[in-house]
């Protein structure tokens, strides 16, 4: 029994998770897209039993046809039975469309860089919704705890403007504690288990803030299901805005690898591929990789506010 009402989002990363040991009066859930790594899947398993009490597994559920999403509802589900084919994040996506199209809006949109409108809705909302069938009432009546370490203080202090702006109460207990990635790192080495995701890929499998490096090596892994990612943006809208699309970037793959490997062996290379997109293959393939920072592990620092209030 709780002593009050509080909620931990485990996004599946490090990070969070860590958090969760410390937070023994709090809810512990974990909102599926239906597109984590199968790893990633596991680790929350591995966690729930290691912890010794349970994770709430999480899911969206549409509303009827030409409804808004934000009329959208959730699903508690069992960790067999979650779902591994991005279910919720095509039901959002279609949610959006018709609910458009009925109100002769502008067309299908699809989540970019600068809408992320998977996390807002997949994780985010479908966290409150979830709070509020608790009987919890408005955000500020309740704690949401959020993975963010002492060296992230930038989105700190956005979580802090926004408790302010909203009267919410949003907390960052790792911060408070100074804990920082090294911190999280050593935290690991010590259990009998890890995140065997690798840094730079982050927990969704193809994920559209990754870098081309990245999400090339992504795209030809069988798990991430590169058609599925093509087929979205092609149906939808693009995903990769200003930045080559997922059909392009699983076509130049291995050219893209030809290329990894020669500089490996610092060897010369000939490709098939277009003088410019060389260069700048070779400008990533050299370029020091910066570790991927799942932007879903501390969506709610980040100002979703406006997303949330002007969308649909």
């Amino acid at each position: 029994m709780i002593a009050y009402h509080a909620i931990a989002g485990v996004s599946g990363g490090r990070t969070s998770a860590m958090m969760a040991y410390g937070l023994p009066e709090s809810v512990l859930c974990f909102q599926n897209t239906g597109r984590e790594a199968r790893k990633t899947y596991d680790f929350i398993a591995r966690l729930e039993q290691d912890l010794g009490r349970p994770i709430v597994r999480l899911e969206f559920r549409a509303p009827a046809r030409g409804e808004p999403p934000v009329q959208a509802t959730f699903e508690i589900v069992e960790h067999e039975h979650l779902s591994r084919r991005g279910e919720p994040f095509i039901d959002l996506l279609e949610c959006i469309r018709t609910y458009r199209a009925e109100h002769k809006s502008l067309g299908p949109v699809a989540p970019w860089a600068r809408s992320r409108i998977c996390t807002a809705y997949l994780k985010i909302r479908t966290q409150r919704k979830f709070c509020a069938s608790l009987g919890w009432g408005h955000q500020r009546d309740y704690t949401e705890y959020t993975g963010l370490r002492f060296d992230e203080p930038e989105r700190v202090a956005k979580m802090r403007e926004r408790n302010d702006r909203l009267d919410t109460d949003e907390r960052a207990p790792l911060y408070e504690a100074g804990v920082t990635k090294d911190d999280v790192l050593r935290f690991w080495a010590t259990k009998p288990f890890d995140l065997e995701v690798p840094e730079h890929m982050g927990n969704c499998t193809g994920c559209f803030l990754k870098d081309e490096r990245d999400l090339a090596t992504a795209l030809m892994e069988e798990e991430t299901d590169a058609p599925w990612w093509i087929d979205i943006e092609e149906k939808y809208a693009p995903m990769r805005r200003g930045r080559p699309s997922y059909r392009q970037v699983l076509a130049e793959a291995p050219e893209r690898l030809k290329i990894r490997e020669a500089i490996a062996r610092g060897e010369a290379y000939t490709v098939d591929l277009p003088k410019r997109r060389v260069r700048l293959i070779v400008a990533q393939e050299l370029a020091a990789r910066a570790p991927f920072s799942c932007e879903c592990d501390a969506a709610k620092a980040d100002d979703f506010d406006v997303q949330l209030e002007l969308s649909f």
